[in-house]
């Protein structure tokens, strides 16, 4: 249960961001195989809880001519949708690292 509404004034203080990393080839085909992770950064901000999300870290994987590349989700991380600019994307941020926003009486 969360304990956010929509449109609610929050504070956060870390964001997570997608890395991929290669991991090697498969087999003796050359298929490349890489790790898509969800890794936390430092990010100060103030803006407006609009949702929580279901991320994903798993690998990808180039298959063979007939089948393309596909994505096998390996852990399943919840996080907070939050939107501080009306000119920047909405991040996704650890739901350990959003909070109420408190304004300050001194302003």
């Amino acid at each position: 249960m969360n304990k956010f509404e929509f449109g609610q004034k929050v504070r956060i203080t870390h964001k997570f961001v997608r890395t991929t990393r290669f991991i090697g080839k498969r087999g003796g085909n050359d298929i490349l195989v890489r790790w898509r992770v969800w890794s936390v950064n430092s990010f100060n901000k103030v803006g407006l809880y609009i949702g929580q999300r279901t991320l994903a870290d798993g690998i990808i994987e180039d298959g063979d001519y007939d089948e393309g590349r596909f994505f096998v989700p390996k852990k399943y991380i919840e996080a907070a949708l939050v939107v501080y600019s009306l000119n920047e994307n909405p991040v996704y941020v650890p739901l350990d690292s959003i909070f109420e926003y408190e304004e300050s009486k001194n302003l």
